[in-house]
């Protein structure tokens, strides 16, 4: 399944963040199922090991469930950021998202001079030094518009960190998923 699309507004996300709760209740009923294991470490096991979660765009496609989880917040972080792209630039026509393994910049755009973003979800930024090889990939981009956003905990919606080796690439919190 090609995890390329065309975003024109906001809503046209609907359809994929619904797939995404889909996804994550198919997980949560058989996470469910095999709860009852008097091992818990079997249970442990069962998560890291077997394909006990699913794809978050592809319930059908079944996965490991830290690769699920990984995902599923990644692509909520996207979402999040295309809400914020729309809002900062309303004179954009569309968005492309580049989701999981599809080449190219998370989101990006041709429109307003040109957009690209990269996306990720961490317990930290610095998690595996994530954002500065975001930041550092995006600053080589020749797009007008250069982010880095990114879901990790300790930082709120909206708030923003500076990179000072890169004053081109703004660097923006989405926050963390609250229901």
């Amino acid at each position: 399944m090609s995890k390329q699309f065309t975003v024109h507004l906001p809503e046209d996300l609907i359809p994929l963040k619904t797939i995404l709760t889909s996804s994550a209740e198919r997980t949560r009923n058989k996470i469910h199922a095999i709860s009852s294991v008097s091992d818990p470490l079997i249970l442990l096991s069962a998560f890291k090991y077997n394909q006990t979660g699913c794809d978050p765009l592809d319930p059908e496609r079944d996965l490991n469930l830290t690769e699920q989880v990984n995902q599923t917040f990644t692509y909520w972080a996207t979402f999040e950021a295309v809400v914020y792209l729309f809002k900062k630039h309303p004179t954009i026509k569309s968005l492309t998202l580049n989701l999981g393994t599809q080449g190219g910049s998370d989101i990006g755009s041709e429109d307003d001079g040109g957009i690209y973003a990269e996306v990720f979800a961490a317990t930290s930024p610095q998690s595996n030094d994530k954002l500065r090889k975001d930041v550092m990939k995006v600053s080589a981009s020749k797009s007008q518009h250069k982010y880095v956003f990114f879901s990790c905990p300790e930082y709120p919606v909206g708030s923003q960190k500076a990179d000072n080796r890169y004053p081109d690439v703004q660097i923006v919190s989405v926050g963390i998923y609250q229901g």
